[in-house]
């Protein structure tokens, strides 16, 4: 409504969001092409060679919005809050898994920072996106998942997974009842994933006109 045009959406899912960027990054800076992205757009390249520059290549427009990991476990384990989880890992070193959609993503890092402030000695099990993650922990294979929402709070709210905190500074307006897991116990533990929308570089055009900031102020609270 706003461009006063179509607009064409290419899922492009794969490799941490770099499918869609390096797709991106390769189109006509023409100022048509937009891609959204991901945190794993400054994760990445602190992992591996990437044939972009995730910085020099693309123009940022405007910061989407962001959203905390959900910290789950299998409903057949005991833990209630994030002390018995880190309780019982130090207790057990090694004996307790966490699945991830991959190495380096969000979710993955937001159990590396819970372990390095508490010490606890769990195993990562890194899968090929959230979807196999969600599977093996739904079948009792990990005992613990750290997740985004989108794919995760529907088993949650369907009692199939047992949600325990959120790794934002403040609680989720869309789970109020599950603390932080700062206020779980451990004081300054923030993460949370950011979206954010950018163009290649340099990015010219009618496009470049457009800034979610002219959107009228009852889509960004949907």
């Amino acid at each position: 409504e706003i461009l006063g045009q179509n607009v064409l959406v290419d899922n492009r899912a794969g490799a941490g969001g770099n499918v869609a960027t390096e797709l991106t990054v390769r189109a006509a800076p023409d100022g048509y092409t937009v891609t959204l992205c991901t945190i794993a757009h400054a994760i990445t390249p602190a992992r591996m060679k990437l044939p972009f520059d995730s910085v020099r290549d693309f123009s940022f427009i405007s910061m989407v919005g962001s959203m905390p990991n959900l910290l789950m476990a299998h409903p057949a384990q005991p833990f209630k809050n994030v002390g018995d989880v880190v309780a019982y890992a130090k207790a057990n070193p090694g004996k307790l898994s966490f699945g991830t959609s991959g190495v380096g993503a969000s979710p993955h890092l937001s159990m590396e920072l819970l372990k390095s402030m508490t010490g606890a000695n769990i195993v990562h099990v890194p899968y090929k996106g959230a979807a196999p993650a969600l599977t093996d922990l739904l079948a009792g294979q990990v005992q613990l998942m750290f997740s985004t929402m989108p794919p995760s709070l529907p088993q949650v709210k369907a009692g199939k997974l047992k949600a325990i905190a959120v790794t934002s500074a403040k609680r989720s307006v869309t789970t109020p009842e599950l603390p932080t897991i700062a206020e779980a116990g451990l004081p300054g533990y923030e993460q949370a994933a950011w979206m954010n929308e950018s163009m290649p570089n340099p990015a010219v055009g009618a496009m470049m006109t457009y800034s979610l900031g002219a959107a009228p102020a009852s889509v960004g609270k949907r």
